[in-house]
């Protein structure tokens, strides 16, 4: 973590990457993510999130690290602040709990 608390960007250029859990990690330590559009990272960080690209384009990829590293601190806080919300430990456990007792019914 100490090293990404000093990236300016961390890359994450798996398709198939488990939960997005890096791109969480990223944003928490205050550095944007590049990572593939349309995987489980999109899903956490956002759709339209900044340092998107489609998977196997160069061009795409050049264009989402610049755009990642272009991002100002503030929006990369923001951002921060959003997932932290969003993924909080209490808000995850009563969405789990909701879901048990759906398939329970």
């Amino acid at each position: 973590m100490k090293m990404m608390r000093q990236c300016r960007a961390v890359l994450i250029p798996a398709e198939i990457e488990g939960f997005g859990l890096p791109a969480l990690e990223s944003y928490i330590n205050g550095a944007p993510c590049v990572y593939v559009k349309g995987a489980a990272v999109e899903e956490v960080v956002g759709p339209g999130t900044p340092g998107g690209f489609e998977s196997g384009d160069f061009d795409s990829f050049v264009a989402a690290l610049d755009e990642a590293l272009r991002m100002d601190f503030a929006h990369v806080l923001a951002k921060r602040a959003e997932l932290l919300d969003r993924f909080k430990w209490e808000k995850t456990i009563d969405h789990m709990i909701e879901i048990y007792r759906r398939l329970t019914k």
